[in-house]
């Protein structure tokens, strides 16, 4: 388990979270239920297209450019071309910093399932 406690009050005085009793917020998470990354802010933050977004989501997904291709009715030059313009977007070189970028970028709780009837 991963837990993470933030304090209630900031060393300034502010308290961002007054309406909560107690002096600190305990976040306890199961690293083995990870969000799923937050693709539509991650592509927002580093102003990719909405091509861009896709290729991005398919190869986060571990998914290999032809297969990215294939389900997006592409070639497998234009996924290229995508993540070309992506790494010079987000700074990074290869698929797995690009990948390594976006878990970091994964919000720290998953949202709760709702059941299905």
């Amino acid at each position: 388990m991963i837990a993470n406690v933030l304090p209630l009050e900031w060393r300034d005085g502010r308290n961002p979270l007054a309406s909560l009793p107690g002096v600190a917020a305990v976040i306890i998470q199961n690293p083995v239920d990870f969000a799923a990354p937050p693709m539509e802010a991650f592509a927002g933050l580093y102003g990719l297209s909405s091509a861009e977004r896709k290729v991005l989501e398919h190869i986060a997904d571990g998914k290999p450019p032809q297969e990215t291709a294939d389900h997006l009715g592409i070639s497998v030059n234009t996924v290229k071309t995508h993540l070309q313009k992506i790494f010079a977007k987000t700074n990074t070189g290869r698929q797995a910093d690009l990948i390594h970028l976006v878990t970091r970028s994964t919000a720290p709780l998953k949202a709760k399932q709702q059941p299905t009837d």
